[in-house]
């Protein structure tokens, strides 16, 4: 969810899923509410505090999962990986958009970071983290995981610019 909040706030995306984005509601909720100052400013920085209270709940979540410690933590190192790339891939991302160079590495990188480790990949390593599996397993699940999160990006890119947004329940080009 955290992921979610703080991407649609960097991709100017007013739409998740057929609704607004959480930044758009806390801007429609300070219009309602008739509060003094910029709305949209208002939603963007009260989105990106609930994106940052998503990340809090998310360990909170992750620290009272019912495994034995040992599991717990090596499922920990694998989620902290997950959140790690997933910022890198961001980061990326806003970079790539800014660039006056498009380079389809580049953009894959992204794709493989921002989307395709932490839908796909990392949770595959986290479920095998937690039952204890070996590399063997590890580099298996990489190539499947890697492969299917890339993907499942690209598809999604191309319904973002070419699919209906009563369809995807997002605006063209978010």
């Amino acid at each position: 969810a955290f992921a979610l909040i703080h991407d649609d706030v960097m991709d100017r995306s007013a739409r998740r899923r057929g609704r607004p984005a959480v930044h758009v509601e806390l801007a429609d909720h300070h219009s309602a509410a008739g509060l003094a100052g910029d709305g949209a400013w208002f939603g963007i920085g009260a989105a990106v505090l609930a994106g940052d209270l998503a990340f809090v709940w998310a360990d909170e979540l992750f620290d009272a999962t019912p495994v034995a410690v040992a599991d717990r933590e090596r499922g920990r190192s694998v989620f902290t990986e997950l959140r790690g790339e997933l910022m890198a891939g961001q980061y990326l991302d806003l970079l790539l958009a800014a660039s006056t160079d498009a380079n389809p590495d580049h953009a894959r990188r992204v794709a493989l970071l921002k989307a395709g480790r932490y839908t796909v990949t990392r949770p595959l390593h986290l479920g095998a983290a937690i039952g204890g599996a070996g590399p063997d397993l590890r580099a298996a699940l990489s190539d499947f995981g890697d492969a299917l999160g890339v993907a499942f990006q690209l598809r999604d890119g191309i319904l973002g610019m070419f699919g209906d947004p009563d369809t995807t329940g997002k605006g063209v080009l978010d």
